[in-house]
């Protein structure tokens, strides 16, 4: 993304969106009602967004338009990191871990074995940090937390 684009997220499926630095921010309609806790954006267009119950939406258009899809779990997600087209990784409530390598068609769980994931950065496909409750830090090379 450049320095003037933004995109924040909240209660209600609130998107906000800011291409001037953030002087001005403009909705932007994501199609659900449900808390929606972190957003991410590999590029200016590509984005995906989580939250409360599940939930995961995704943008090709720099949210103009949000999708739903599958996130292969039940339990709410807190946080995601997009790397590129392909590759992201969402996390959330009872340690859930799940990542798509195929631009988030399809969304696999990975086991953690921790209570509650409350944030995750990668910085490629494979090199990425999630942390969580009780001081948890889960590291990994392979792309798999």
């Amino acid at each position: 993304m450049d320095p003037n684009t933004a995109t924040a997220v909240g209660f209600n499926g609130t998107i906000l969106r800011s291409t001037d630095g953030g002087r001005l921010w403009a909705p932007q309609s994501s199609g659900t009602t449900v808390p929606l806790y972190a957003v991410s954006f590999e590029d200016a267009n590509t984005g995906t967004t989580v939250g409360f119950g599940r939930i995961i939406l995704r943008t090709l258009d720099g949210g103009a338009t949000w999708t739903p899809q599958s996130s292969g779990t039940t339990n709410d997600l807190y946080a995601v990191s997009t790397v590129d087209a392909d590759t992201e990784t969402a996390v959330g409530a009872y340690g859930t871990i799940v990542r798509a390598t195929d631009g988030g068609a399809t969304w696999t769980p990975q086991s953690s074995g921790t209570f509650r994931l409350l944030g995750v950065s990668f910085v490629d496909a494979s090199t990425g940090t999630a942390v969580g409750a009780d001081g948890t830090i889960l590291r990994t090379n392979t792309g798999a937390l």
